[in-house]
């Protein structure tokens, strides 16, 4: 089971927060751990500094729920967050939000990601499965 859990979504996209908010309210009270996401937008300080604040959340983390929409190939965040988790041997499930259709990234496709409907019986059946 994943005691801290990174949560992977672009929080600019109004809808999508709003998505990803209302599941998190569902999930989060049968969630045997705890979850952490990016709040501040750091991007305008460079690549450096969002690579330093997703290595930061992440650092006590074991797993890594990459919530993927409409775009996430023109996210600067989503490739430093799958690096972050990869380089740290985190567990990566990934899920894709209602009525989107964009491929799975390219850095997520070739990994060893255990794929989850946007579901909150899903979601929360996979990050509270044992290790």
């Amino acid at each position: 089971m994943a005691q801290k859990i990174f949560i992977s979504y672009n929080f600019s996209d109004r809808i999508v927060n709003e998505l990803v908010q209302c599941m998190m309210q569902k999930i989060l009270t049968h969630l045997d751990g705890l979850v952490v996401f990016v709040i501040d937008d750091v991007s305008y300080n460079g690549p450096s500094a969002i690579t330093w604040e997703v290595a930061r959340l992440m650092d006590e983390c074991d797993a890594a729920l990459f919530i993927l929409g409409e775009n996430p190939h023109n996210s600067p965040w989503l490739e430093h967050e799958v690096e972050c988790a990869l380089s740290k041997g985190l567990s990566i499930l990934l899920t894709q939000l209602p009525q989107t259709n964009a491929g799975t990234p390219d850095l997520l496709a070739n990994t060893n990601c255990v794929k989850v409907g946007w579901n909150a019986n899903e979601i929360i059946a996979c990050l509270n499965k044992p290790a």
